[in-house]
C-alpha cells in the first residue's frame, strides 16, 4: 500500500531507520497527521512543498539528521498549528518565513548551511521558548526583536553574528561563542560563564517555583518530551518532571538528549540507564565537570578527597534524582517538590562537608 493512501493516519514515526532516496511527495496527502518524524535516515533532495501545507501538523515535524535541501522552505509559515520543528543536521541554505507559526515553541535549524541575517520576524513568535540556529553561516546583527520572546534556550554559536543578546526577561541558556561556552543569564540578564549545572545547584537558593518555570519551556522540545506524549497523553506536571530529569542528565553527562553518537534508538535517558552504576558513576559523568569543579573550589585539599566528596555528596545523588524523574511510567516519577527538596538537601550536605574538609585541612 502506498503511504499516500493512509489518509486517516494521525502519527507517523519512521525515524532512525536506513531509508534512502527522497521524501515522498505523497506525505502531503496525510491530511490528518499531527506528528511526522522521519529523522536520522539517509534521505536527500528537496523537502516536498506539500509537507508545509499540512495544516493538521500540530505537534512535531522532525526531519533532522538527513541530507535534505529545501527550495521552498519559505512556505513553512503555513504550518500555523505546529509546536516543534526540527530540521537540524541537513543541507538547508534558503531563507524562511515563519512569522505565522504563532504556536511554535521549539525551532531547531542547527548544522545547516543557512546564510544571511536572522529574520526579524522570529521576534513575532510569541510562544517560542527554544531557538537553535547554531552552526550555520548567518551574518549580521542579532535582531532586537528577540527581546520580545520568553526564550528558555537560545543557541547562536558557530555563526558570524554581531551585537548584544537582547534581554528576554527570563532565566535562559545562551550559547554564543565559537568554543560553545555556556552563558547563564540570571534574573537581571547578567551573563555568567562556566558550568551551568553546578553553578545553579550551589547558588544560595533554588526555589521550587523557579525550577518549574525554568523547565516549562523544555516540555515541548524534541529530546525532552516524555514518552507518554507520543501516545496521545495530555501535558501534565509528571511530563514536566520528566523534562526536568532529562535536563539534569544533560548537565551531568555533558551529552545532548539526542546525541548522534548514541546510534539506533538510543537516547540520553536510555544510555544513562544502561551505563550507570553507583560504584562506576564516572562512566556517565562529564569528566570536565569534575576537573573544573575540583580545580576551582577545592584548592589546598587533596584532589582525590575533593573528587570523592563531589561524587558521593552531589553528582551521584543528582543522577539518582534525575533517574527518578525520567521513570517510564508517569506514576513512578518523583514529584517536582520532592525532587527539588532532595537537590536542596544534597547541596546543603555537600557544602557542609566541604567546609568541614577545609577546616580539617587548615587545622
Amino acid at each position: 500500500m502506498e503511504i499516500g493512501h493512509l489518509t486517516a493516519l494521525g502519527t507517523l514515526r519512521i525515524g532512525q531507520n536506513e531509508l534512502v532516496g527522497r521524501v515522498p511527495e505523497e506525505l502531503g496527502l496525510l491530511r490528518h497527521v499531527d506528528l511526522l518524524d522521519i529523522s536520522s535516515n539517509n534521505l536527500h533532495g528537496d523537502i516536498p512543498a506539500s509537507l508545509f501545507e499540512l495544516r493538521s501538523l500540530s505537534s512535531i515535524l522532525n526531519l533532522s539528521h538527513n541530507s535534505l535541501t529545501a527550495a521552498s522552505i519559505e512556505t513553512i509559515g503555513q504550518l500555523q498549528n505546529i509546536i516543534a520543528i526540527d530540521l537540524s543536521n541537513n543541507l538547508l541554505n534558503s531563507n524562511m518565513s515563519i512569522g505565522q507559526c504563532q504556536r511554535l515553541q521549539t525551532l531547531s535549524l542547527s548544522k545547516n548551511a543557512m546564510s544571511g541575517v536572522i529574520p526579524d520576524s522570529i521576534g513575532t513568535l510569541g510562544a517560542l521558548q527554544s531557538l537553535d540556529l547554531s552552526s550555520n553561516k548567518l551574518t549580521g546583527s542579532i535582531p532586537p526583536s528577540l527581546s520580545k520572546l520568553h526564550l528558555q534556550l537560545l543557541n547562536l554559536s558557530f555563526n558570524d553574528l554581531t551585537g548584544l543578546v537582547p534581554s528576554t526577561g527570563n532565566h535562559s541558556l545562551v550559547y554564543l561563542d565559537g568554543n560553545q561556552k555556556l552563558c547563564y543569564l540570571d534574573g537581571d540578564m547578567t551573563a555568567k560563564n562556566g558550568d551551568f549545572g553546578l553553578a545553579r545547584l550551589l547558588a544560595a537558593e533554588l526555589p521550587e517555583q523557579q525550577s518549574i518555570s525554568s523547565i516549562h519551556g523544555l516540555t515541548g522540545s524534541i529530546g525532552y518530551i516524555p514518552p507518554e506524549y507520543g501516545y496521545g497523553s495530555k501535558p501534565s506536571t509528571r511530563g514536566d518532571v520528566y523534562s526536568y530529569g532529562v535536563m539534569l542528565l544533560e548537565m551531568i553527562t555533558g551529552k545532548s538528549p539526542l546525541e548522534q553518537n548514541f546510534g539506533g534508538d538510543m537516547n540520553l535517558v536510555k544510555w544513562v540507564r544502561d551505563n550507570y552504576f553507583p560504584r562506576q558513576a564516572h562512566h556517565v559523568i562529564d569528566k570536565r565537570l569534575i576537573s573544573a569543579t575540583t580545580d576551582a573550589i577545592c584548592e589546598g585539599v587533596h584532589e582525590s578527597n575533593t573528587e570523592k566528596l563531589l561524587l558521593n555528596c552531589l553528582l551521584i545523588p543528582m543522577i539518582e534524582v534525575a533517574l527518578s524523574c525520567v521513570a517510564q511510567s508517569p506514576d513512578e516519577r518523583s514529584s517536582m517538590h520532592d525532587s527539588v527538596l532532595r537537590l536542596k538537601q544534597m547541596k546543603e550536605t555537600y557544602l557542609r562537608n566541604r567546609s568541614t574538609m577545609y577546616r580539617t585541612r587548615r587545622g
